[in-house]
């Protein structure tokens, strides 16, 4: 029985481990790096919190910038790290959280980090709840486009066998959320794609998504794994949904 109990009493995360109900939750409490992550991320956090309450107090950001961070950190529980399926995801986005507040603590540092990959431009959202409410209703447009039909209808290569037209679902988080520049003839346009979990009802399913509102190109897969890395995210989203995707 003592055996059982150490990983929930050696490895302290900033949660009480007893009263662990989620799988993430009892993921974290039995993985000590993850719960040494957890850990190391509410102190960064917290850290966070208080330089951007000196920034208030300096005048040199608005009023409204910890209640900010405060919903920007709900968020990324919510809609990023509660997506995870397995430790690796997990380890990944707590890293990812853990830099950026250290980078930019102030929520409105840097709404949209640029970073490359293969020497391929990214932007990265800083906060996902709206760039997923964003995707949702892109998703319902979209629906409601192809059951007009039309030329521009038809240009929509989503997978029927995840959206019909009747009921699209929804997005409910992503643990990856990316932008791309798509160039070419359409040098205004971008492709935003995620990894993320769509529900559908009653049911789940963890996804992989790309959308080019410009152009007309939108397109959902069923997955298997969460930590999928951004090269082949990256190549997913040009070849699906940029231009001549």
């Amino acid at each position: 029985m003592l055996l059982l109990l150490m990983p929930l009493l050696a490895w302290p995360a900033s949660f009480d481990c007893q009263k662990a109900r989620s799988a993430v939750e009892k993921m974290v409490c039995a993985d000590p790096e993850l719960s040494k992550l957890d850990a190391q991320l509410e102190q960064t956090y917290q850290g966070a919190l208080n330089t951007v309450a000196s920034q208030v107090k300096a005048n040199k950001t608005t009023a409204d910038a910890p209640s900010k961070l405060v919903k920007e950190q709900k968020n990324w529980i919510t809609y990023q790290r509660n997506i995870c399926t397995d430790a690796a995801c997990l380890r990944e986005v707590y890293q990812a959280r853990i830099e950026l507040l250290k980078r930019d603590p102030s929520p409105f540092s840097h709404l949209y980090p640029v970073g490359f990959i293969d020497e391929q431009a990214i932007s990265f959202p800083r906060d996902f709840g709206d760039e997923i409410q964003s995707i949702n209703q892109s998703i319902l447009d979209v629906s409601k486009i192809y059951d007009k039909g039309g030329e521009f209808g038809k240009l929509i290569g989503f997978n029927q066998s995840v959206i019909d037209k009747k009921d699209p679902g929804k997005i409910t988080g992503c643990s990856k959320l990316i932008y791309l520049p798509s160039g070419g003839t359409a040098p205004n346009a971008y492709t935003s794609a995620g990894v993320c979990m769509f529900q559908k009802e009653k049911t789940h399913a963890l996804v992989r998504i790309c959308l080019n509102e410009t152009i007309g190109n939108y397109v959902i897969e069923k997955i298997t794994k969460t930590n999928m890395p951004y090269k082949e995210l990256i190549d997913f989203a040009n070849n699906k949904c940029g231009v001549g995707g």
